[in-house]
């Protein structure tokens, strides 16, 4: 049988009608993305139609002629993924978790692409090639002595926002950004310094210094209990009363 290309070499691709949104989109208004991340997202998508708007990334096939529309297209969606999982401070694409900021495997973008394990590690090598992506290789040295790697650093260039005219909207982003954070930081170690002096002027008496305090009590108490019975000895008219009145004021308090 007879396979039919209309013009991606036949992954799916339409060139009159492309694909360019992510299988789950991006996240918009109240508690989404940022701006800066959705209208740089918004402006790679007309690369497609216009490769002269990236000409570093147009020249990533090593030919003089125009990238085939089917790569364009992977550029444009890996691309638009790389950037909604964008740290703006530090360009850094990842995830923030409790044991820091982790990079995520070529597998995750696979799938929010819906591209093929080929099309999105040509589309990984374009944008690296021409500036967009830079990727640093990790690898961690397992127990018996050989290496494992791990999710390459991938990290966006800020020129590729300057090519798509958000140089000054991203310094100013990341300015905002940065302050947001020193602002955090400076607040929480604020805090725990306040948690520590409070701590030392008012501190949590400890299993052991409850134990001291308790038997401290007894003791005063034995003491009272036989200096009162001294006292109704000298003063066999006095009541219980005025006993312990008399044996508390002759009982120095302890201190804990």
């Amino acid at each position: 049988m007879t396979r039919i290309n209309p013009g991606g070499n036949f992954c799916g691709h339409d060139p009159l009608q492309p694909r360019l949104e992510l299988i789950k989109p991006a996240r918009t208004g109240k508690g989404g993305h940022p701006p800066l991340i959705l209208a740089t997202m918004a402006r790679l998508k007309d690369f497609y139609h216009n490769p002269t708007l990236l000409p570093a990334l147009n020249a990533a096939n090593g030919s003089a002629r125009q990238t085939r529309s089917e790569r364009r297209e992977s550029e444009v969606l890996l691309a638009q993924s790389l950037l909604k999982h964008m740290d703006q401070p530090t360009l850094r694409v990842g995830v923030p978790t409790p044991r820091g900021f982790q990079s995520l495997p070529m597998a995750y973008f696979e799938r929010e692409t819906g591209l093929s394990e080929s099309r999105a590690k040509r589309a990984l090598r374009d944008l690296r090639w021409a500036g967009v992506v830079t990727l640093t290789t990790i690898r961690e040295r397992l127990t018996d002595g050989s290496w494992k790697s791990r999710a390459a650093i991938k990290t966006i260039s800020p020129r590729l926002f300057e090519w798509l005219g958000m140089g000054k909207a991203l310094m100013r982003e990341r300015k905002k950004a940065r302050k947001r954070l020193a602002e955090r930081q400076q607040a929480e170690n604020t805090s725990t310094r306040l948690g520590t002096l409070m701590t030392k002027l008012n501190p949590i008496p400890s299993v052991s210094r409850r134990r001291r305090r308790a038997n401290n009590d007894i003791e005063r108490d034995r003491q009272l209990q036989v200096k009162a019975a001294e006292l109704k000895a000298a003063h066999w008219d006095w009541d219980r009363e005025q006993c312990y009145r008399e044996a508390e004021k002759l009982i120095k308090t302890f201190h804990y």
